[in-house]
């Protein structure tokens, strides 16, 4: 697909625009009485999502927090059988462990270790179902939606909106540009996130 310069360059403008993330206060919100703590806000979730995809925080826990270290791919098993080659496994269970947010990179590399050492390392599939796995934990980020609704309106229905905040929203920011390059190129923002750190 050829890449339109000037959209590539107005979707690079709008990530500064958005980089800080942050919100105006609301003109209708009330104020808090003074000595009384501000009403919480509930987290932010996957409102178009399945209950099942949506992020699963504990009590108290706020999208964004800190969460456990990501595990290491260094510990992954090749398959039995000879279609599995371990050590490129490893490099692209490693591209997912250090290209996603924590959030999103820890369930992708454990449930790839949850296959370790079985055929199930051969398949398509694995690889996929745990990538979405991880995406879907990723806490929605602002920015996506105006990159998305752009790529949307270039590659058609090619493209599921919300399926590609939960993208980008998935990706750490440095590789934000290299991946709206190859969504535009691509129209698949599921593959772009493991192309997008090679470009």
């Amino acid at each position: 697909m050829h890449i339109d310069r000037s959209r590539f360059l107005l979707l690079t403008a709008s990530l500064a625009a958005l980089g800080c993330n942050q919100r105006a206060p609301s003109p209708t919100a009330r104020a808090a009485t003074p000595g009384q703590p501000e009403p919480s806000q509930p987290p932010p979730l996957w409102l178009e999502a399945d209950q099942a995809e949506a992020p699963e925080l504990a009590d108290g826990d706020q999208c964004g927090d800190e969460v456990e270290p990501v595990p290491s791919c260094a510990s992954l098993q090749p398959s039995p059988t000879i279609c599995s080659m371990i050590p490129i496994d490893i490099e692209r269970c490693s591209v997912y462990a250090t290209s996603l947010v924590p959030r999103a990179a820890g369930p992708v590399v454990s449930c790839l270790l949850e296959s370790s050492g079985t055929h199930d390392m051969c398949l398509y599939d694995t690889w996929s179902s745990c990538l979405d796995r991880g995406v879907a934990q990723a806490c929605p980020d602002a920015s996506a939606v105006p990159i998305c609704a752009s790529l949307v309106a270039d590659c058609g229905a090619e493209v599921d909106a919300h399926k590609c905040e939960q993208a980008f929203s998935a990706l750490r920011p440095e590789f934000t540009e290299a991946m709206i390059s190859c969504v535009l190129e691509f129209c698949d923002p599921r593959f772009c996130i493991f192309e997008a750190v090679h470009r």
